[in-house]
């Protein structure tokens, strides 16, 4: 399956996948930008430090996106109460590709190892985008205590909620895989800013990564929700409210999830609508706290 992303935003070849993943590989440099910028254990980390943190507050992004995702939620008054972290996942943004290590179960080990070089013995408080809920899950697992909540923003919770991500198990490699999913993803922008930023995001994301997630994600089927559903730590899930699919509504109705709609379509409410989402974020977790928010809710 060869051919290239054709419109506006430019043709997209195999030689240009070929060209954009080594740059990512090359990216393994310590860089520090007035304290906004870390690389830990080859992860690109957006970081804003509050002066007298409650604890740390990480953002995971989602499947071929990047922590820039979050750049609306980085540059609030949340960090008035917490440290605030954005990494790029292994492959994703400007993070490395780690060979060995390019499944959700992958991606999970690297997130714990990372948090507990960075914020060692704080406590943790998790917002987690779409398929990187499952990250959240296992992390909340294993760190155990100290993550004193889960806060998941359309996660993924039964094997259906992997209909785009998915599509990886269709394919034999990750580059011809990357090509379609890009096509897909330039036509359903169109004037969407939060899907244009999220193709930009996808078109630097390695070809493996994208490969190993969405097939992890299958693989996955309906265990994602239920160890979500199954955290000792407090949990919100955070959905829209416009036509939701049954299955969903199933599943949180029959879990007894903690859960909080939104108003919109869009699966990217801290892009389409930062003040609204910051502030639930902000509610949710000075509420774990003991606090009141600094953010106006």
């Amino acid at each position: 399956m060869g051919g290239s992303v054709e419109g506006d935003l430019g043709p997209l070849s195999p030689e240009d996948l070929e060209s954009s993943h080594r740059a990512v590989e090359s990216t393994a440099t310590v860089i520090e930008m007035g304290g906004a910028l870390l690389v830990a254990d080859d992860i690109l980390v957006r970081r804003r430090l509050s002066d007298t943190p409650m604890g740390a507050v990480w953002f995971l992004h989602a499947f071929a996106d990047s922590g820039l995702a979050f750049s609306e939620v980085m540059d609030s008054q949340l960090d008035l109460q917490f440290d605030l972290y954005a990494p790029d996942f292994p492959g994703f943004g400007d993070s490395p590709l780690q060979r060995d290590r390019t499944s959700l179960d992958g991606a999970s080990e690297v997130m714990i190892e990372l948090v507990d070089s960075v914020s060692p013995a704080r406590e943790l408080y998790l917002v987690a985008h779409s398929v990187a809920s499952v990250v959240a899950t296992r992390m909340a697992q294993h760190i155990g205590e100290r993550v004193k909540g889960v806060f998941s923003i359309e996660g993924n919770l039964t094997a259906a909620d992997a209909y785009f991500t998915g599509q990886a198990v269709e394919y034999n490699t990750g580059e011809e895989f990357k090509i379609q999913f890009l096509r897909q993803l330039h036509d359903l922008a169109a004037d969407d800013i939060a899907l244009m930023r999220y193709f930009s995001a996808a078109s630097i994301a390695h070809p493996d990564a994208l490969m190993g997630w969405g097939r992890s994600a299958v693989e996955l089927g309906d265990v994602a929700g239920d160890e979500f559903a199954a955290l000792k730590c407090p949990t919100l899930y955070y959905w829209s409210n416009a036509d939701p699919p049954d299955y969903r509504r199933h599943f949180i109705d029959q879990a007894g999830l903690e859960n909080r709609q939104y108003p919109g379509d869009s699966h990217w409410p801290m892009i389409d609508q930062p003040e609204r989402c910051i502030s639930d974020i902000a509610g949710f977790f000075t509420g774990l706290a003991g606090t009141q928010p600094a953010v106006a809710e």
